[in-house]
């Protein structure tokens, strides 16, 4: 696909994503007071493992996952292990089952305290280097009929219209306004701000970050230049803001009737989603 203007070279093909999952996920306590949030199951694979498929599904290559102290073992999942693949087979069993990375690089990346979505999102600077890339964050997890589909999509419209970022977004009801990031975007799609948590009072849009991203390397310069809020943490939403404050660009992409994300932050969103998944893989 050529590049939205002729006097730029072409886009280079976003083949690289970064899941953060360095978070402490104290929501779910006690769930994850020893399990992280990543490693929870869903149907019959963890959050985490669903995500890869998906990422894989859509032509990624390489995951940067960002892990913290606490979520270490969400790396060691998709660690070779030959001690256990020997046990199979002296068992008559198929260690094809240990094949977790759908057949991508996932290269651990270490965010050493959990300061936020976007510096968890900065410690993969260096993995992404000056290529566009995909945010996938782990916390969510799409559900569609054609697994991959949205985030092909937003690479494509990322390629076409060459904006800072892309996200998707979903529609959400009133109580959801409270804990989402809502998108406020014209009749295009072009985002015109963006709302942390915002009072349903605040803003009559309703439609939030559904926690897919496609971003350019200038989200890193925009990261540099975000303060840390009062708890210490450095925003996501804060670095798009300035983003679009600059006149950058971004898109949104709304879900389609058959796509859905699922929410593993919260317990209640989480054993929804659980049955969901489950029920669709016992069918």
């Amino acid at each position: 696909m050529k590049a939205a203007s002729s006097g730029h070279p072409p886009t280079p093909p976003v083949v690289k994503a970064v899941i953060p999952v360095a978070g402490m996920a104290t929501r779910l306590l006690p769930l994850t007071k020893v399990v992280p949030k990543a490693l929870l199951p869903l149907g019959r694979k963890p959050v985490i493992q669903q995500i890869v498929e998906e990422l894989a599904a859509a032509g990624i290559e390489q995951v940067g996952l960002v892990v913290g102290p606490r979520t270490a073992a969400v790396a060691a999942h998709f660690a070779p292990d030959p001690a256990l693949a020997a046990h199979l087979r002296r068992r008559g069993l198929d260690p094809a089952v240990l094949e977790t990375d759908a057949g991508l690089t996932i290269v651990p990346i270490r965010q050493p305290e959990p300061l936020g979505l976007g510096h968890a999102i900065a410690q993969a600077r260096a993995f992404v280097g000056d290529a566009p890339f995909v945010v996938a964050l782990g916390d969510a997890v799409i559900r569609e009929p054609r697994p991959g589909a949205l985030v092909r999509q937003l690479i494509a419209r990322y390629r076409a219209t060459r904006p800072a970022f892309v996200i998707a977004v979903q529609q959400v009801p009133d109580e959801q306004v409270r804990r989402s990031g809502i998108v406020e975007a014209d009749a295009e799609g072009w985002v015109q701000r963006i709302l942390e948590k915002p009072s349903p009072e605040a803003t009559p849009v309703r439609r939030a970050s559904a926690g897919r991203y496609v971003f350019g390397p200038v989200l890193f310069h925009a990261l540099d230049a975000v303060s840390p809020d009062v708890q210490g943490e450095i925003g996501l939403t804060e670095a798009m803001n300035r983003l679009l404050e600059r006149g950058e660009r971004g898109l949104a992409i709304p879900l389609g009737p058959d796509q859905r994300r699922d929410d593993v932050g919260e317990l209640e969103a989480y054993l929804a989603a659980f049955a969901a998944w489950a029920g669709a893989q016992l069918t």
